[in-house]
């Protein structure tokens, strides 16, 4: 099409330059006193097929130089009159020439926007009809149009469609709150935006987020709707086998915690009595491996406690309020009192920062990771387990996740134990990931994990930074927003005391 568009503006335009021509020598043949300008202007409207405005202007210019020319070198006719005749005549023609040039300059400028913007739209229908399902109803809600995307997805034929009201495709499967939401919209000639359940012809259901858009007259009147939606039937049927597994899952974790403590229970009881009453009769070996089984029926206990924490800590979190992190840390002092005694600790905070936060949850925070530092200490050095906690613009901290204009409450808690390397930042905070063997360092790999969970329940950011045998330290970032707040009320009192 374009093809045969472009060689019909190539022979307008040689035809023009061709009969402009023929018009200059019909003028040298005629005397001065007969204006052929008119001829001229006749000829400029084959140039309105042409699109190019150079060929348009070069061709306006060269009709006003040969009326032009052909008024000076024509014929002179001997009367003074209609010399001066001629004169106004050719005047007069040439004026007509640049006005006639100008405004098929105009014309073909306007085309050519007209065109662009065609295009443009032409491009956005295509792109539209190629991602979303279109249709456009009456105020009465019958289909006037719709797209192949509507037929696909609904299975209908555009002729089953058109004339019908939409709710041909209603499945009658939406709450009945949500059906007031959409007279209330309805009403007050607003957009409205939901997920639709819908019914296709063969009796399948399917899923659209559509936006409805109300078009309205001059009159303050609706006249149509406009439904743009996208298809989210494979993401609502992943929701939903989601749902049922996390169902199942949860149903699993609750036989975990219950059912299968039990038997493990009983089983470190059992041993434990054979130790006590058998200790003299059982041989060494038999002992040993004794021990081992308990040892291993704990580590299931633990790991199932491990396992159950963390599928609680998935949750989102409810109940937030300022906490005092130096409270929640003598806590936890008092849990670990044992431990902490075994291997001479020091446990210390500092800080002035009341974190909004989940205050259990942050207990469990804190406890994990001072029970890893306590863990994975030097053996022959006291672990010194430090605690801060201090509110920071994140214009000023070094994660490039911070927004620089919100303030945030930063806990720092550092040790000097046996560290890791810098490669595995990541990787400890990985569900059941351990960097040490069993033997040497037990535990379940679970700890870092429940506290990452608890600080992206948070909508914080936790960064792990260490060297080997050099101890390590975790960076929390909370928002403060709060403290922003009081920041900016306490600057404006002072701006205004």
């Amino acid at each position: 099409m374009a093809g045969k568009r472009k060689l019909s503006e190539n022979i307008c335009g040689a035809a023009g330059f061709i009969l402009l021509g023929a018009v200059f020598i019909i003028d040298l043949q005629t005397e001065v006193g007969i204006t052929d300008g008119l001829l001229y202007t006749g000829v400029l409207f084959l140039f309105l097929a042409v699109s190019n405005l150079r060929v348009i202007a070069l061709a306006g210019i060269l009709a006003i130089l040969l009326d032009i020319t052909g008024f000076l070198i024509s014929p002179r006719e001997p009367s003074q009159h209609l010399q001066d005749v001629s004169i106004i005549n050719h005047a007069f023609s040439v004026g007509i020439l640049v006005v006639c040039a100008l405004l098929i300059l105009r014309f073909r400028m306007s085309v050519t926007v007209l065109r662009s913007k065609m295009q443009e739209l032409k491009d956005f229908k295509y792109a539209l009809d190629e991602a979303a399902v279109v249709a456009i109803t009456d105020k009465q809600g019958t289909l006037l149009k719709i797209n192949d995307k509507f037929c696909e997805i609904s299975k209908y034929t555009r002729e089953e469609l058109l004339g019908r009201k939409h709710t041909v495709v209603n499945c009658g499967e939406h709450a009945e709150r949500f059906i007031q939401q959409l007279d209330k919209a309805v009403d007050e000639k607003r957009p409205l935006k939901g997920e639709f359940v819908n019914r296709a012809k063969d009796g399948s259901y399917y899923w659209v987020d559509t936006t409805v858009v109300p078009f309205i007259n001059e009159d303050g009147e609706v006249y149509q709707y406009v439904a743009i939606g996208t298809d989210v039937t494979v993401r609502k049927q992943i929701e939903e086998q989601v749902i049922r597994q996390k169902q199942e899952l949860e149903k699993f974790l609750y036989i975990s915690s219950h059912d299968l403590q039990e038997p493990l229970r009983k089983i470190q009881s059992f041993i434990s009595l054979i130790m006590e009453k058998e200790e003299y009769h059982l041989p060494n070996a038999v002992q040993q491996y004794l021990k081992k089984v308990s040892e291993a029926a704990k580590n299931i206990r633990s790991l199932i406690r491990g396992l159950v924490t963390y599928a609680d800590f998935n949750k989102s979190v409810y109940e937030l309020e300022p906490t005092d992190l130096a409270e929640i840390t003598e806590k936890v002092k008092a849990e670990l009192h044992d431990v902490i005694e075994e291997k001479h600790a020091t446990v210390q905070y500092f800080g002035n920062c009341r974190p909004t936060v989940n205050h259990f949850q942050f207990y469990q925070l804190i406890l994990n990771l001072v029970s890893n530092a306590l863990k994975f200490s030097h053996p022959k050095i006291p672990p010194r387990i430090i605690i801060k906690c201090r509110v920071e613009k994140g214009q000023g901290l070094p994660d490039n996740q911070l927004s620089p204009d919100l303030n945030y409450c930063h806990i720092t808690v550092q040790d000097n134990g046996i560290g890791f390397a810098a490669k595995d930042k990541d990787k400890i905070f990985q569900i059941f990931s351990t960097l040490h063997a069993k033997e040497k360092y037990a535990g379940t790999g679970m700890g870092l994990a429940i506290v990452k969970r608890i600080v992206d329940n948070h909508k914080g950011i936790i960064v792990a930074s260490g060297e080997l045998k050099k101890g390590a330290t975790f960076d929390i970032y909370i928002p403060a927003p709060e403290m922003a707040a009081v920041k900016q009320v306490n600057k404006l009192t002072r701006l205004t005391g």
